[in-house]
């Protein structure tokens, strides 16, 4: 756990000298680590619950007792696709954020706690800036998964130009898949900064101009990741077309040269079914190269139908 006090500006390990509400904290934590300050703070049992288990859902809620945000990220860890949940609570005297340790959450709380947050206005105006930084660096984090979704794609559609199997599907699904949970997370956020922007939420009430105008442009900065988003699902929808053509390709291929072949051996099938007819007066049945003459003439049928498909471009 990481706690900075605001107005001495100096970092705790804990609240071993006691919580003082009249002061302001940035807090950090793990999961398993609120109920080590549950008391401190004076969380309500709802609270306590809400921290303790994350669900899908990526919202925010404006209360009396504070404002609670719940996030949802998906980040490469070791070439794999992880999923993460974080929480953050803001009371009137602190900020608290709920994250696992490898999410890019709480790594960027804990480098913003060891760096201190200096700011020559109002501890309560930290704290607002602290709040946007959190949306902000979201928005940053979820465009750097997108590029990455990205350059993932179009390595994807490059080696399906080169040879086209069976694993490629498998891989089409999973980034499909990957490409509509980001939009499924990203899409609240838009509702998220709607709320953000009204004066419903705590500290916006007493920001300038200015920093209101910030706010605006971390909307706009939203919209443009959803837009983002939207379309990286449907360059990987795209895959799917992409997949299907490649073996239509390889299909009809594989019919045009099956009709070529039927196509060279119908005379022959012709040939062998006239000689194969049991008669008994024939009029070649009594040469004596007619059987080496017969063969020659399927060879040259087959030789020829050969030359003409290569011709016409088939073979």
């Amino acid at each position: 756990m990481k706690i900075l006090e605001l107005q001495e500006n100096r970092i705790l390990n804990g609240f071993d000298d006691g919580y003082d509400s009249q002061r302001d904290y940035v807090i950090l934590s793990r999961i398993d680590e609120v109920c080590e300050i549950k008391d401190i703070l004076g969380i309500n049992e709802d609270f306590f619950v809400d921290c303790m288990s994350f669900d899908d859902s990526i919202r925010i809620n404006p209360n009396k007792s504070f404002d609670s945000m719940a996030l949802r990220s998906l980040e490469y860890i070791d070439d794999e696709i992880k999923e993460f949940e974080a929480r953050v609570y803001t009371a009137d005297n602190f900020i608290l954020t709920v994250a696992e340790e490898k999410s890019f959450i709480y790594k960027f709380m804990n480098n913003l706690i060891l760096n201190k947050a200096k700011s020559e206005k109002s501890t309560r105006y930290i704290l607002y800036k602290i709040n946007q930084y959190i949306i902000r660096e979201y928005i940053m984090n979820g465009f750097e998964f997108l590029e990455m979704i990205e350059e993932r794609i179009l390595d994807i559609e490059d080696d399906m130009m080169d040879h086209t199997d069976s694993s490629h599907i498998e891989e089409i699904n999973k980034t499909r898949a990957i490409a509509r949970k980001v939009v499924k997370n990203i899409r609240p956020l838009i509702y998220i900064t709607d709320n953000a922007v009204s004066e419903d939420v705590r500290f916006l009430k007493e920001v300038e101009l200015e920093e209101y105008n910030d706010m605006q442009g971390i909307d706009f900065g939203i919209d443009k990741l959803y837009e983002f988003s939207v379309a990286t699902r449907d360059l990987a929808d795209r895959l799917l077309d992409i997949y299907d053509s490649k073996v239509n390709e390889k299909t009809n291929s594989l019919i045009t040269k099956l009709t070529i072949l039927t196509a060279i051996s119908a005379p022959l099938t012709i040939i062998t079914g006239v000689y194969g007819m049991n008669f008994k007066y024939m009029p070649e049945l009594g040469m004596a190269y007619g059987y080496p003459i017969t063969i020659g003439i399927m060879l040259l049928i087959i030789l020829i139908g050969i030359h003409l498909f290569k011709k016409n471009g088939m073979l």
